[in-house]
């Protein structure tokens, strides 16, 4: 099945995320969907429009640990209801690109702001350099 987002029927939708939101890297999150009459889906959600350094590429594992822990940290801060709002990008039936958003804002937005991920376009993948891994883990400290 593609799930391309030119023919996808959740395109600029909102859902309420149910339950707990597992943290699988600084852009990507497991969420339980709330889809309406009683009907939940467990997706792994992919922040559209930016990029976290990876735990598992060598040379960005400190970066990406640090990445992780915003996420972490923003969750915390964020106990009111959250939601998924379903973006333009789709790359595989199970991953829906989008971004979590609480009452002050998305998380891929403060991301950027805090400087733990960078912007991207879809199919381009960023090259990080060792001097912005390197900022990315000063600001785990």
């Amino acid at each position: 099945m593609d799930a391309r987002c030119n023919d996808c029927v959740f395109k600029d939708c909102v859902f309420r995320v149910d339950g707990q939101v597992d943290v699988l890297a600084g852009d990507r999150l497991r969420v339980l969907l709330h889809l309406g009459l009683r009907t939940y889906r467990h997706v792994t959600l992919r922040l559209g429009g930016v990029e976290c350094p990876r735990r598992e590429v060598a040379g960005q594992e400190a970066a990406g640990d640090a990445a992780v822990d915003a996420v972490r940290s923003w969750l915390a801060l964020h106990t009111e209801p959250l939601r998924v709002t379903v973006g333009e990008e789709h790359h595989y039936a199970d991953v829906m690109a989008g971004d979590l958003v609480a009452a002050d804002g998305g998380l891929a937005a403060w991301l950027l702001e805090q400087g733990y991920a960078v912007a991207v376009r879809p199919g381009r993948p960023h090259r990080w350099t060792d001097a912005e891994l390197a900022a990315i883990e000063r600001r785990r400290a």
